[in-house]
């Protein structure tokens, strides 16, 4: 015999949350049932949100969906649904009901468009779900609530506004966290040289953020000067041929006119072994010095005006006072050009 979905009303629960998380990319989804979930206060009585997304969780206008899922295992149930929902509207900015949309689409055309009606006038949107997925079939409006609204509902859930929130990653299989425990070893060890190579300098250190994470982009970065840094690549992010790397830059301080950096090109003293030429929106080309004529140039006419010089240090394999003594002559050599 085949069992009918869901069995009951928390089998909706993982496959509306998966489209939380896969098809709106909200950061975050607490379920009802979980080690944390939100439990609103409303007429002296608390009650359970059924799901709760948090969508741009570390912006000042983080999102907040709230979820009531129901079968209809009574007559009441759809209007009991709405009710929930409606209570704490002033505590959401998208209110959502569900259904199993087996059940919904076992209504009859009239009880649908009434329930449709009833549910736009409510301002909310419908979730049919089915076993596999989850879709909507009425989209929620956007409702206004206020900061200190949503600021309770981010901190019941243990969250802070304009806290920086540490995003969901893909879990990796067992070879693969070996892998990846092993490249991350061996960047802390280089950061290690880094530390004894700077101790004496004055450093700024930028980690990465949620731009750099979007992007799948790790760049830890140790800023020497105005001009002079050194940005860790274990992932090899911007060669992509898999080699981790250390990066020593050095920015160019004239690239305003193309006249400037054309003659800068043909000069004998360049550094590094390639450049960077990016656009301020997360667009860039990296090249190797030695086609910075034919390819450098038009890309500056595209726009491309933020410059760096480059010098890749490969880091597997290498014994440590080998590499601090590369790293160390590379630093040097930058902070030297930095004032030409």
């Amino acid at each position: 015999m085949v069992k009918l979905f869901p069995q009951r009303e928390t089998d909706m629960y993982p496959v509306i949350e998966e489209y939380f998380l896969k098809t709106l990319k909200c950061d975050k989804v607490f379920k009802d049932g979980d080690e944390t979930f939100l439990s609103l206060k409303k007429n002296l009585r608390k009650g359970e949100v059924d799901l709760t997304a948090l969508e741009d969780v570390e912006e000042s206008n983080c999102k907040i969906h709230l979820v009531e899922a129901k079968s209809f295992a009574k007559r009441h149930s759809f209007q009991e649904c709405l009710h929930q929902i409606t209570a704490i509207k002033d505590s959401g900015n998208y209110l959502w009901v569900a259904f199993p949309e087996r059940e919904w689409e076992s209504l009859n055309e009239k009880e649908k468009k009434e329930n449709i009606t009833e549910i736009k006038e409510k301002g909310l949107g419908l979730l049919l779900v089915n076993e596999n997925v989850c879709y909507p079939e009425i989209k929620s409006p956007l409702n206004k609530i206020s900061e200190e609204n949503k600021n309770t509902v981010l901190e019941h859930l243990g969250l802070f506004a304009g806290d920086t929130y540490l995003p969901i990653v893909e879990t990796l299989g067992g070879e693969e966290c070996k892998k990846a425990a092993r490249i991350m070893l061996l960047m802390e060890m280089v950061e290690n040289c880094v530390k004894e190579i700077t101790k004496k300098m004055k450093v700024d250190t930028q980690e990465g953020n949620e731009d750099s994470f979007t992007k799948y982009f790790y760049n830890t970065s140790i800023y020497l000067s105005d001009h002079v840094g050194i940005e860790f690549d274990p992932f090899s992010c911007y060669l992509r041929d898999s080699a981790p790397s250390v990066w020593v830059w050095l920015l160019f301080n004239d690239s305003s006119t193309k006249n400037d950096f054309e003659k800068y090109l043909n000069s004998k003293t360049l550094f590094g072994t390639h450049i960077l030429l990016d656009n301020n929106d997360w667009d860039w080309k990296i090249i190797p010095i030695h086609d910075r004529n034919q390819v450098a140039l038009p890309l500056i006419k595209k726009g491309f005006t933020n410059i760096w010089f480059g010098n890749r240090i490969e880091i597997n394999g290498r014994h440590k006072e080998s590499l601090k003594k590369d790293m160390e002559q590379s630093i040097t050599e930058a902070k030297r050009k930095a004032k030409i």
